[in-house]
């Protein structure tokens, strides 16, 4: 009789097929493995089946509800508004980040939320439109870091043509009418898009000129234009030309000038400037005018600047920053 002998043996738990050892005859069983039990820990309930760890979120009372909705939105509507009259390029930059995080954060907070049984469906309406708005914000972020845009009304008929102000705007009517909830956001005017212009030769405005010199200007760009011109810290004169136009600016005083230009679409006076496809431009050399006068003679200088590349020309210009551009 042979005697008895332990056989060490080491069972893989993630084995495919395991192999059960016996100390009696060292013989080994090749067997199929199986396993039980259930995924993510649950207790079995009464009826052997697995019990829910994830609690259902129960569904809010109007008047919570109510309040939940108010402080989600109030801070959309604010950003809007603010967004809506910025000024500056650096405002309008700000303002818009500031305006599609509101919307994300009143999205992430009402999408965590179930409202009362009658407005669910106008509820997840309304988040998917908040989230919808923030997206299109994104793009109109890009449109104005390219200057494709370039003031706040812009910006604003850049949404408003997107169609996702108006979307948001009705689904928070919606939403509204299934229990006089708070979803307006939208209380401002939203402007369309436009393609104004001044007149040819129109001074936005000037100093009284009583000079005996001319600054004639030649835009033979595409885009509309406004000149301005300082002498010193003075600012002498601005004034509108149209493109493919040339203009005359007569009376011009003695002085040394600077003279910056804009161009682009839309000019919108409010705000004194172009609203689409701007661009901020400085003559490189400053333009000195001199009256000379002798016993028989008097004389002076003209200048003629160009707004368009022309081939050799003897004065470069440099792009400016809008946010360093005179208004």
């Amino acid at each position: 009789m042979t005697a008895s002998r332990a056989i060490p043996c080491v069972l893989a738990a993630a084995a495919v097929a395991l192999t059960a050892c016996t100390a009696e005859t060292g013989q080994r069983v090749q067997g199929e493995s199986t396993a039980s039990g259930q995924v993510g820990g649950g207790v079995p309930g009464p009826s052997g089946a697995p019990a829910s760890t994830a609690p259902a979120v129960p569904a809010l009372d109007a008047v919570s509800y109510r309040r939940e909705l108010a402080s989600s939105t109030e801070p959309v509507r604010d950003a809007l508004k603010s967004l809506a009259e910025a000024k500056s390029r650096k405002s309008l930059r700000t303002r818009l980040a500031k305006t599609r995080d509101s919307l994300l954060t009143a999205e992430q907070r009402l999408r965590g939320i179930l409202p009362p049984v009658e407005a669910q469906a106008a509820h997840t309406d309304y988040v998917n439109q908040l989230n919808a708005l923030a997206s299109g914000m994104r793009i109109v972020q890009g449109d104005l870091s390219s200057r494709t845009l370039c003031t706040a009304p812009s910006v604003m008929a850049a949404l408003g043509s997107r169609g996702q102000i108006k979307t948001l705007d009705r689904a928070g009517e919606a939403l509204a009418g299934t229990g006089d909830y708070p979803a307006d956001v939208v209380t401002v005017k939203i402007p369309k898009r436009e393609s104004r212009r001044l007149p040819h030769g129109r001074f936005i405005r000037s100093e009284s000129r009583t000079g005996r010199s001319s600054l004639r200007i030649h835009n033979g760009s595409k885009y509309d234009a406004v000149v301005t011109a300082f002498r010193g810290k003075t600012k002498a004169f601005t004034v509108y030309v149209r493109k493919k136009k040339k203009l005359t600016v007569s009376g011009v005083r003695d002085g040394k000038y600077k003279i910056y230009y804009t161009r682009g679409v839309d000019w919108q006076s409010k705000v004194r400037a172009f609203g689409r496809s701007c661009s901020f431009e400085l003559f490189g050399n400053s333009l000195k005018f001199k009256t000379r006068y002798t016993s028989t003679h008097v004389r002076w200088n003209n200048w003629t600047i160009t707004l368009h590349a022309v081939k050799g020309g003897t004065v470069s210009t440099k792009s400016v920053d809008p946010e360093d551009y005179p208004d």
